[in-house]
């Protein structure tokens, strides 16, 4: 059995094993800061308290069982470890909004499963190829998966509830093929990447902020300059006009 120790008000750490994790019960406005300064939980999913997980910088090369311990756990962190395939099962954790496993070692998200509630995850700093898997997260708003080595994403289904999307420095990617699945898209940031193409953007009426920054992008359609300005969108620090100037962009 674990033990239990109270911190203040709202933290509980359990020893389990060589394991130490710590929940915090947070009925304040703000969520707890993080250990690791590159994680924000600036935004929340609902009014009900959050029970947040920290289990970043542990060594570890797996999901731990005992990270399941909290049903109402909302929001579970494990960046900075040595996961490399995580084999998962979060189905017991129903109210899980908030999945961080940014800086590991990951390079499939397959075997991933139970993750139909989860909003926002990020997997920043992996070892990714692809998105496989993507689909279980079918309430999916927010998506960052920067710093990888995703070369397409033709092969992700569509989750129709994203609404941003960050694949910037995935050096390699150049197929967006299935971005249009993804019809309530807000913001996409693929700064950084091999992307030549904009064409089917102008599908995007939701569109508000598009970083095609330090990319292969020379061309672009009228119908795409006129519906990205027409929406005003922000591409990166510029304007669409003074991003076609600075960046040489021919419009066809």
């Amino acid at each position: 059995m674990p033990r239990l120790f109270l911190l203040k008000n709202f933290t509980a750490c359990f020893f389990l094993s060589s394991l130490q994790a710590c929940f915090i019960f947070d009925s304040s406005s703000s969520p707890p800061p993080s250990a690791s300064r590159r994680v924000n939980y600036s935004e929340r999913t609902d009014n009900a308290p959050d029970v947040y997980v920290d289990l970043n910088y542990k060594n570890l090369t797996m999901v731990p069982r005992d990270a399941f311990m909290e049903p109402r756990v909302s929001v579970l962190n494990m960046t900075n470890n040595q996961i490399v395939i995580p084999n998962a099962d979060f189905s017991s954790l129903p109210r899980l909004r908030k999945l961080n496993l940014a800086y590991n070692k990951i390079r499939s998200i397959e075997n991933i499963t139970g993750v139909s509630g989860v909003e926002y995850l990020f997997l920043n700093s992996n070892d990714l190829h692809a998105l496989r898997g993507l689909e279980k997260f079918n309430h999916l708003r927010i998506l960052h998966a920067a710093y990888n080595k995703i070369l397409t994403f033709a092969d992700v289904p569509s989750v129709s509830t994203l609404e941003e999307l960050n694949l910037s420095y995935n050096e390699s990617l150049a197929d967006l093929e299935n971005l249009g699945n993804y019809p309530v898209l807000k913001k996409i940031n693929l700064e950084y990447t091999a992307i030549s193409s904009l064409q089917g953007l102008e599908r995007f009426s939701e569109l508000e902020e598009l970083n095609v920054e330090h990319t292969a992008v020379k061309y672009m359609s009228n119908a795409t300059y006129q519906h990205l300005k027409n929406k005003s969108v922000r591409m990166g620090s510029h304007t669409v006009d003074t991003f076609v100037n600075a960046y040489g962009v021919q419009i066809r």
